[in-house]
């Protein structure tokens, strides 16, 4: 991921979670499983960003 991408990794990521509250909602046992991709990618988007490597 580019340094370019790292804001489309963090809206993704948020919009997957969206998604996933509104298919399942919280009171789903798979809920956690629909918030585990989108939270990589919105932490890898903020590290990103963070270190400038």
């Amino acid at each position: 991921m580019t340094r370019r991408q790292a804001p489309v990794y963090i809206v993704g990521g948020l919009a997957l979670v969206g998604l996933g509250f509104a298919i399942s909602g919280p009171s789903v046992p798979n809920f956690w499983l629909w918030l585990t991709l989108p939270g990589m990618m919105i932490a890898g988007g903020i590290i990103r960003l963070l270190f400038r490597s």
